[in-house]
């Protein structure tokens, strides 16, 4: 598995994320649209719903070490089969609620049997919340090697 991390803030706090996964694409998507395989890595403790499809939604209970249990909800804005995803992303709780609404858009690339993603999360209030979520999608993105898929 290879990783990189980008950040940018021309005009606003963006995050960039690359991740190559030894799995061919069906089956990376797949992690990212079956709602059982999305409960073992995109929250850390399994108490979630998502309806992956556009126009569906998500409801995600995330624990972290700062702020213990904090809901994240978010809308499926567009979804191509093996090929990208693109959500809202917004949290519930204070003091992440303050982030505001950031937009998710996960790109799927085939690398003839391999797969690398290339995410990035966009419209964040500031630098710090941006680092917090750079650590947070490697974490889940760590989760999503160990699935075995």
């Amino acid at each position: 598995m290879q990783s990189e991390n980008a950040v940018s803030n021309s005009g606003e706090w963006n995050l960039f994320l690359k991740r190559t996964f030894n799995y061919p694409v069906d089956k990376v998507f797949q992690a990212w649209v079956n709602p059982e395989a999305l409960k073992t890595w995109f929250c850390n403790n399994g108490v979630a719903s998502f309806d992956v499809k556009e126009g569906g939604s998500f409801s995600s209970e995330v624990t972290c070490d700062t702020n213990g249990k904090c809901l994240l909800k978010g809308d499926y804005l567009e979804v191509v089969k093996n090929k990208k995803i693109v959500f809202s992303w917004k949290w519930q709780d204070e003091p992440l609620s303050y982030a505001g609404e950031t937009v998710v858009t996960v790109e799927f690339v085939d690398l003839d049997g391999s797969t690398e993603i290339r995410l990035s999360q966009s419209g964040f209030s500031g630098e710090d919340f941006r680092d917090g979520h750079i650590e947070g999608w490697n974490a889940a993105l760590d989760r999503i090697e160990n699935l075995n898929l």
